[in-house]
């Protein structure tokens, strides 16, 4: 089903007209009104894979609800209408739209929605004062921003796996561990991709019976080094080969969650370490499934998810510390994590990570001006 954009004439409420402004590139007025689910390969990512467009759906859903409108800017720009607030996904482009005095008297908010890895000119303070609300989930924009708001990540788990999540705990697992990710490279000093690598390298020249990868794109070669070779990674004749140059490779998956499932552990690395507050699906989509999560990123993450409900991959001084940590590990042992994750998903806290927080987050704002 997908929802058909407003007719502003009709549906403007001049208290609350809210407007999406859509920067190239980024997210789009799909991302709030469609529910299809892709799954095959496009270009990039498929469309709301694992429906990650949740928790933007439940926010364009509560603002009609209550009584507001909402569309892209470039449309009310075309009725001549001013909105009361427009909504930034990022720091736009083209920064000088900000200081327009088309949005005079606009209420601006801005969503961080990644970390400095991707979008590192979210990160520049000097724009800060442009707006009147960020919303992050940044604890160094927190520190720094008057004006910041504190928000979760914009996907971290639908309600319909959280409430379903006891029948993926039913499932028996039938190997040791898995790695579900996309093949990505960076030159950042943060970047964890070159950590997920080097995990399923271990394990494929190691252990590659008790390990299976899958996602997007590990049939495609890259160059990371040295610089000026690396423009050949935009070659789609250089990066596409015939096959995966890892045999423990499964290929792509339709459900994570469902996949993982059937796995004791799951390897789950953010995109960046060391970055405090940066907490996304990953881990989340990893205890849903009943799978223990190997984690690495957030240095904070007993701040939202308690550790007993994971295992912390830096505790361990090689892949064969963990290896053996995880294949020796008695039944009690597992059981009592599964037992502290459980406890988590079932729990009040975890509904902080929500959409309908989210969501709430902006509506305070817009229609309660909390």
């Amino acid at each position: 089903m997908i929802m058909n954009s407003l007719n502003l004439s009709q549906n403007i409420n001049p208290s609350n007209s809210v407007a999406f402004f859509a920067d190239a590139n980024g997210i789009d007025i799909d991302d709030f009104i469609n529910d299809v689910i892709q799954t095959k390969r496009q270009d990039g990512h498929p469309f709301n894979r694992d429906d990650h467009n949740y928790y933007f759906r439940k926010l364009y859903s509560d603002l009609i609800d209550s009584g507001a409108s909402f569309d892209i800017y470039e449309n009310y720009l075309k009725k001549s209408v001013k909105p009361t607030h427009i909504i930034f996904m990022d720091i736009p482009s083209n920064a000088n739209i900000l200081k327009s005095s088309q949005l005079s008297g606009v209420i601006k908010i801005v969503f961080f929605s990644e970390c400095a890895l991707f979008k590192p000119w979210n990160y520049d303070d000097t724009y800060y004062d442009l707006f009147d609300y960020i919303l992050t989930w940044s604890d160094e924009v927190l520190k720094k921003a008057s004006n910041a708001i504190r928000i979760n990540n914009h996907f971290c788990y639908t309600d319909e796996n959280l409430n379903n999540f006891n029948k993926y705990f039913s499932i028996k697992p039938k190997k040791l561990c898995v790695l579900i990710a996309s093949n990505k490279n960076s030159t950042h000093p943060l970047e964890l991709y070159s950590s997920r690598k080097s995990v399923l390298e271990w394990f494929e020249k190691n252990q590659s019976e008790h390990f299976d990868l899958y996602g997007y794109d590990w049939d495609k070669r890259y160059i990371r080094s040295p610089k000026i070779l690396r423009i050949l990674n935009r070659l789609k004749i250089f990066t596409h080969i015939r096959s995966s140059p890892y045999k423990c490779y499964r290929g792509e998956v339709d459900s994570k969650i469902k996949t993982m499932a059937n796995y004791k552990f799951s390897i789950c690395f953010e995109n960046a370490r060391l970055i405090s507050g940066y907490l996304t699906e990953k881990i989340f989509d990893s205890m849903i499934s009943g799978s223990v999560p190997v984690y690495l990123g957030d240095p904070d993450l007993e701040k939202h998810i308690p550790s007993s409900c994971y295992i912390k991959y830096d505790d361990f001084n090689s892949n064969d510390e963990l290896f053996e940590y995880m294949l020796n590990m008695t039944n009690e042992e597992y059981n009592n994590y599964l037992e502290s994750i459980k406890s988590f998903l079932k729990g009040s806290y975890i509904k902080k990570y929500s959409a309908l927080n989210f969501s709430e987050t902006f509506i305070r704002i817009i229609v309660k001006n909390d």
